[in-house]
């Protein structure tokens, strides 16, 4: 298989899959800093995922409450300006407008953190409890007054309570929530705890022997541990939108992969010009950022630090547009290269197949396009042939005619096949066919290597000059070289 016309389709193929990853991968780069996916999927796995009750929603049903939290927080954030009433608030809700957290974010646009450290998450949830702490400090008294060992008055009671430190706050917080859960089976009135997370407050207070710092390290511990969890959350959630963005980026540019295999099984030249650009963008790529793993040695990805703290507004929509700048110029480079060596697109959508019984069907209920005169070859006018009107037609009427002719053809079994397989292979990510096409050429190399050693043959320098080897044949004599 060294060197053979198989792994030289397979390496054409390979290098397809890594271009239009890239770009695939460019893409949804843009739509997530446009949009704040990464911060929105930190937000949901703190919110959703660590300070709420745990739901039991099938994938559709969850699928749909995020899209649906997209488009409402949206509206909240542009249009309404509503603000939840502090009544239904809780503990993420809390959590999310805390000052410490608020200050990560960039703008009203883009008010929420695409990263938090996990000291500054035990720190905001410790002065949320104790801030609840206050809250119910009457309640808390009044407790402490029914018991047996208290002989204090109510105000040293009070006094003793707010005079305490941050662990005893917090233990006697929790401890209220468990005792309105235990009696009631229901939390207190406008609760901010659900019972859930008021568990997983408990089981971390009794197992830090309620020390402060053995509790602030459960907590971090937690927040690293539910972290990995969404980091795997957003991985799912990226590929999903790498294959919806392959699926269009293969209808767009008639990316078949069916087909490009039959071409490049048949068509030499154009194989050996897409292997050369391959061995090219081995060492062309191999420093972009999109092509290395974000992950650590476990498959979770390393947390996006590069939008953490306080950054200009203006600072967003500048990245934003750098990236719409590299899609445009990477589409007009290497993409652009590789389509024409295997004639990739729609051609002329149809034009020379279509255009006379589309001409036909227009000039049937129309006799001017673009208000002019559908007339051809006269003596007064101009000659002008039937594509000169049906280029026209099409360019106005691109939507039935472009976009109807790459639907039609594009929802063929063996073409719709195609481009699934596609989109299939561009969610893989950009990381896993860069490595693959760098491993395959080093195959191709060292086939190329082993058979030159299995020649025999040997070079030699140009300049160097030949040796003559002068045999005297006369007995007696000694010959000389």
């Amino acid at each position: 298989m060294f060197n053979s016309p198989l792994l030289d389709v397979i390496i054409g193929l390979v290098f397809i899959f890594l271009l239009y990853s890239l770009l695939a991968t460019s893409i949804n780069e843009g739509i997530a800093t446009l949009f704040g996916l990464r911060a929105r999927m930190l937000k949901k796995a703190i919110i959703d995922g660590m300070l709420a009750e745990t739901k039991d929603d099938k994938w559709w049903n969850s699928t749909a409450k995020y899209i649906k939290g997209l488009f409402m927080e949206a509206y909240s954030t542009l249009i309404s300006k509503r603000e939840k009433p502090e009544a239904e608030k809780r503990i993420g809700d809390k959590f999310y407008e805390h000052p410490l957290i608020r200050n990560y974010g960039s703008s009203r646009l883009f008010p929420n953190a695409s990263y938090i450290p996990n000291d500054n998450f035990s720190v905001v949830i410790k002065d949320i409890l104790k801030d609840e702490f206050q809250k119910r400090i009457d309640e808390i008294v009044q407790y402490k007054m029914k018991l047996v060992s208290n002989n204090d008055s109510e105000e040293n009671t009070r006094l003793n309570l707010l005079h305490s430190s941050d662990m005893i706050k917090i233990k006697e917080i929790i401890e209220y929530y468990g005792r309105c859960y235990s009696a009631n089976g229901s939390a207190p009135p406008f609760s901010i705890i659900d019972k859930d997370t008021w568990q997983i407050f408990q089981l971390h207070l009794q197992n830090s022997f309620y020390d402060i710092e053995k509790f602030t390290k459960k907590m971090e511990d937690w927040f690293d541990d539910s972290m990995n969890r969404a980091s795997g959350w957003y991985k799912r959630q990226t590929q999903v939108v790498l294959f919806l963005i392959g699926m269009v980026l293969a209808f767009t540019f008639n990316v078949d992969t069916i087909a490009i295999a039959g071409k490049l099984s048949n068509d030499k030249d154009a194989r050996d010009k897409l292997v050369t650009m391959a061995e090219q963008a081995v060492e062309k790529y191999k420093d972009d950022p999109k092509v290395k793993r974000m992950g650590d040695s476990n498959g979770n990805i390393i947390p996006d630090t590069s939008e953490a703290g306080i950054i200009h507004n203006d600072s967003i929509f500048k990245k934003y547009q750098a990236k719409a700048d590299s899609i445009k110029a990477f589409i007009n480079g290497d993409l652009k290269k590789a389509n024409d060596i295997i004639a990739l697109g729609w051609g002329d959508y149809g034009l020379k197949k279509n255009g006379d019984t589309v001409l036909s069907k227009y000039m049937s209920c129309h006799t001017t396009i673009n208000d002019e005169p559908i007339i051809f070859k006269t003596d007064s006018i101009p000659k002008k042939d039937s594509l000169y009107f049906e280029n026209l037609i099409y360019k106005k009427h691109w939507l039935k005619y472009k976009v109807g002719f790459i639907i039609s053809e594009g929802t063929g079994g063996k073409k719709f096949l195609g481009f699934l397989l596609t989109a299939l292979a561009i969610c893989l990510g950009s990381p896993f066919w860069f490595d693959l096409l760098n491993k395959l050429v080093k195959i191709r190399a060292a086939g190329k290597k082993e058979e030159t050693a299995d020649t025999g043959t040997t070079t030699t320098n140009g300049n160097q000059q030949p040796v003559i080897l002068n045999v005297n044949t006369q007995t007696g004599e000694e010959a000389v070289g």
